[in-house]
C-alpha cells in the first residue's frame, strides 16, 4: 500500500519528487494520524496522498516565506491596489480560510471528505 500512496503523491505533485523516500515515508506516516481508512473506503489512498502533498506544500511556503507567512496567516486577497501598494485581506482562518483551503491539495482533500464523511446532526443542534 506504501507504494501506492507514494506512486499517486508523485502523480498529484510531480513538484516534491525530489524529496528523499525516506521523507516522503515521514510525512506519510504523519498524514496517517489524520486521515482514517474505514471513513474514506475506496478514496483513502487519494485522501491521504492530498493531505500529504498539502503537508509539502505548507511547509514549502514555511521555507521560502517564513512560518508568518500571509499567505498562510491571513484570509484570502480581496482587494489590491498598485499605487502605493494597498491590499486588504479577508478574516483570518475562518471558515474557508483554515490551512486546509490554503493550498489545492488541501481543498481536494476537503472536497473528499465532504464526499465520506457526513456529520450527524440531531434537531437538538
Amino acid at each position: 500500500m506504501l507504494d501506492r500512496i507514494c506512486a499517486t503523491v508523485w502523480l498529484i505533485a510531480p513538484q516534491f519528487k525530489e524529496l528523499s523516500d525516506e521523507d516522503l515515508r515521514n510525512y506519510i506516516a504523519l498524514a496517517e494520524l489524520h486521515v482514517d481508512e474505514t471513513r474514506f473506503g475506496p478514496y483513502y489512498v487519494e485522501a491521504l496522498a492530498n493531505y500529504v502533498a498539502h503537508l509539502l506544500a505548507v511547509q514549502d511556503i514555511i521555507t521560502n516565506d517564513g512560518a508568518g507567512s500571509g499567505s498562510l496567516t491571513s484570509g484570502g486577497i480581496t482587494g489590491e491596489r498598485e499605487g502605493d501598494l494597498q491590499r486588504t485581506y479577508g478574516q483570518v482562518m475562518t471558515g474557508d480560510n483554515s490551512l486546509l483551503s490554503k493550498t489545492a491539495y488541501g481543498k481536494r482533500y476537503q472536497e473528499l471528505l465532504k464526499m465520506c464523511i457526513v456529520p450527524i446532526c440531531t434537531r437538538m443542534g
